[in-house]
């Protein structure tokens, strides 16, 4: 029954539904009228009500028209009607012809103009394919079983675009037969489907290296026809793990299967959209999609994948089995040992910093290193500071170390920063230790006597300028502005970087037994130091009083402790008493790596003895550096040209000092290693 009611009011009848009326008296006997126009109605049928006062009405034999019931109990008449109308259908293939091997899809439209969400029922005409493979095939229209020859679809069909699918369906022509499961309406579409070859899914490189706990990607390569295949991770029987990957393509040549390393055999058989196991590389950019996920261990208790071989299957295939026994391409995943190898301190300008902050989100790590090799962020071992005018360099730390990038990910952060703060508050480690730590601890001997040590961590994560990580190098970056922490000049600290998560330091069940917990901290526990100062920031004139000749092409120059990179203006006024007084300025002068700056004026108008006082502004500083100079005459020929040579030496050695900073940076990466 699809409609009930007292049908009086312009209600709309499809052909073909069958109608429940209620509200009737009992003995009623109603007749079905047919309003022809407005003067003339027939009789079409004698109907007879339950003792409910119900009447069933059937309108499959209905012609088109407007229709009322008259009786007692009826308060139908000719301008009081419902309209019986044969809903419309039209099914069409976009093709004509399919393979049921490789591109096995093809899109068919479903329409009726007069009508929403019906459901209907579909077979095929010499009733050749079972209720099963009519599920198969259209299954996108949620058709289930009805009969042995035929499926019935959900009642919410609308006007649209849907796929079939003939994958393995015998070649042959075929008439499918589509009739709505309520009214006379119906449709046939016919399509043959041909013999199709097979493609193949290959893998973009045979041989994937990655570290223990890291992030594998396994590249998926689809020939034009395909466009599912599965992947499979291990074997079960041969190394006591199995991971399987069902993808659909949807048109890509190449899906990129990131696989965690980490997680793997963790979560269990997590489901295809709800794992952290794998996932499709640049996801937002891939029409892409993984339908089926699952894992098969025998390995005991939550061990980390151990390191070794792993096979890598693929095939045009949905099925794990299917690809494991006939793979159209192997591989091979290595899984390597992990280690934790070095800490590095850098500094920068807050200006370079920008700089870095400034690119795109994902293009940041690669700014980093363009700074780094453009030499405006240095090594070292001391940061300037001044206390009064609480201003300071940035500190950038650099960890080394591989097998992170699961731990990161299995946060289910997006935001590196996020990643690093739950894994450094997560209680995963050793005895509800957390799975990474930072300390960043003032020196015992730089502490007064008796003073607790100063920790800087704190604040250097609550305002850290950027957290960045580097997959492809191991390498996370954490940098801050020593102003925002509580620190004095003079004052020296050591920073550890350690690696403390359970799962990732493969702690075996032996060794729990064997060891006390501090034992299996010192044993297991990978850390890295580093160490710096921080010092007073200063600049300094190359000359005390500073003299220049009345020519153009006189340079100011002297050194700082501030970061290279660090913009600096540097202004000459005349003295009070300079006849004409003047004013030089050059602005965004640039520290160099080696800590030298230096800026050109042109003295040529000046007279001989003019007094005039050089400062240094713009600086981090709380007090502007100032020098007093004065012009002094120029020298004779022969000299000047020693001088001119005498300038060119002193650019040359400029260079030489930056040649000998890339040495002095050298240096401290040795020292860095060491500590």
């Amino acid at each position: 029954m699809v409609a009930d009611g007292d049908l009086h009011g312009n209600e709309l009848v499809f052909q073909g539904q069958t109608l429940l009326v209620t509200g009737l008296n009992a003995s009623a006997n109603p007749t079905l009228q047919e309003r022809v126009d407005d003067e003339t109605t027939r009789t079409r049928a004698q109907l007879s009500t339950n003792a409910q006062g119900n009447v069933i009405v059937e309108t499959e034999n209905r012609a088109e028209g407007d229709y009322f019931l008259s009786g007692a109990g009826s308060s139908g008449t000719s301008s009081n009607t419902f309209e019986v109308i044969a809903q419309d259908l039209s099914v069409e293939f976009d093709e004509d012809e399919v393979d049921n091997e490789g591109d096995t899809n093809v899109d068919f439209d479903v329409e009726s103009d007069l009508r929403s969400d019906y459901s209907l029922t579909i077979t095929e005409a010499d009733e050749s394919l079972d209720a099963e493979d009519l599920e198969q095939i259209f299954g996108d229209l949620d058709a289930s079983e009805s009969d042995d020859n035929e499926v019935t679809t959900d009642a919410d069909i609308e006007d649209g675009t849907y796929s079939a699918n003939f994958s393995e369906i015998n070649a042959d022509d075929y008439e499918f037969e589509f009739e709505v499961v309520d009214t006379t309406a119906s449709d046939t579409a016919s399509i043959t489907v041909n013999e199709g070859e097979e493609g193949d899914v290959s893998l973009g490189e045979q041989i994937v290296n990655e570290n223990q706990g890291d992030v594998a990607e396994v590249t998926m390569e689809f020939d034009d026809d395909v466009d599912e295949g599965t992947l499979v991770i291990g074997d079960e029987e041969d190394v006591g793990y199995q991971g399987n990957v069902t993808v659909d393509a949807d048109g890509e040549e190449e899906v990129t299967i990131r696989f965690n390393t980490y997680t793997a055999g963790m979560d269990g058989d997590a489901s295809a959209s709800d794992n952290n196991v794998v996932s499709i590389a640049d996801a937002d950019d891939s029409d892409a999609e993984i339908t089926s996920f699952s894992q098969n261990e025998v390995r005991e208790g939550d061990a980390i994948l151990g390191t070794g071989d792993y096979d890598l299957s693929v095939a045009a295939s949905g099925d794990a089995a299917d690809t494991l026994e006939n793979p159209d391409t192997l591989g091979t995943l290595v899984i390597e040992p992990r280690e934790t190898t070095n800490q590095q301190i850098w500094t920068a300008s807050s200006s370079t910093v920008d700089d870095i902050l400034d690119a795109d989100e994902d293009e940041q790590v690669d700014e980093l290193t363009s700074q780094i090799e453009n030499d405006a962020v240095t090594q070292t071992d001391s940061i300037a500071y001044d206390e009064d005018a609480d201003e300071g360099d940035v500190v950038i730390h650099q960890f080394e170390a591989s097998g992170l990038s699961g731990l990161l990910e299995s946060t289910g952060e997006d935001d590196e920063a996020a990643q690093v703060t739950d894994l450094l508050d997560n209680g995963d480690g050793i005895d509800d230790d957390d799975s990474l730590d930072l300390r960043i601890r003032e020196t015992e001997s730089s502490a007064s006597a008796n003073a607790e040590r100063k920790q800087l961590q704190g604040d250097a994560l609550a305002n850290a300028e950027f957290v960045l990580v580097s997959e492809e190098t191991d390498q996370i970056f954490v940098a801050y502005n020593i102003e925002d922490t509580n620190v004095e000049e003079g004052e020296e600290y050591d920073a550890r970087f350690r690696v403390q998560d359970e799962r990732l330091l493969d702690i075996s069940d032996d060794d729990r037994e064997d060891y006390t917990t501090t034992e299996l901290k010192n044993e297991f526990y990978q850390s890295v130091n580093a160490a710096f100062g921080v010092e007073e920031a200063t600049f300094d004139f190359a000359q005390d009083p500073y003299n220049v000749t009345n020519a153009e092409g006189q340079v100011v120059e002297g050194t700082t402790n501030v970061a290279p990179g660090s913009e600096v203006t540097v202004r000459v006024r005349s003295d009070s008493g300079t006849s004409p007084s003047f004013i030089k300025t050059a602005e965004d002068v640039n520290v160099g790596a080696d800590g030298s700056w230096n800026a050109e004026f042109d003295f040529s108008n000046q007279n001989v003895d003019d007094e005039f006082t050089i400062t240094i502004r713009n600086t981090i500083l709380d007090e502007d550096p100032e020098v007093d100079g004065m012009v002094v005459e120029q020298v004779d020929e022969p000299d000047d040209d020693d001088s001119t040579d005498d300038d060119s030496t002193d650019d040359d050695s400029t260079d030489d000092d930056s040649t000998d900073d890339d040495s002095t940076d050298d240096d401290s990466t040795d020292d860095d290693s060491t500590d």
